[in-house]
């Protein structure tokens, strides 16, 4: 699992694009330059992350994640955090 700061929510004017299963997903600078990072680094694993993992359009799905993500976290082999 990946903690990552946030910052600001991707916006049309300069999206960042991760492509996963064929489907294009807006992310922030942050969780970009994250996974760049553990690429670079030959990281292969499975990772979550958030903004990926949740359909960031769908507020029912978010509220229903958040509640659990301190027990995805807990649960994880591993956590990463991102302060970059």
């Amino acid at each position: 699992a990946i903690s990552y700061v946030w910052g600001a929510r991707p916006t049309m004017h300069h999206p960042l694009k991760l492509k996963v299963n064929g489907v294009e997903i807006l992310i922030t600078e942050s969780l970009f330059t994250c996974l760049q990072a553990l690429r670079r680094n030959r990281v292969t694993a499975l990772i979550w992350a958030d903004a990926v993992c949740i359909n960031q359009d769908d507020k029912v799905e978010q509220a229903q994640q958040a509640r659990r993500m301190g027990m995805l976290y807990e649960w994880a082999t591993r956590v990463i955090v991102w302060l970059g």
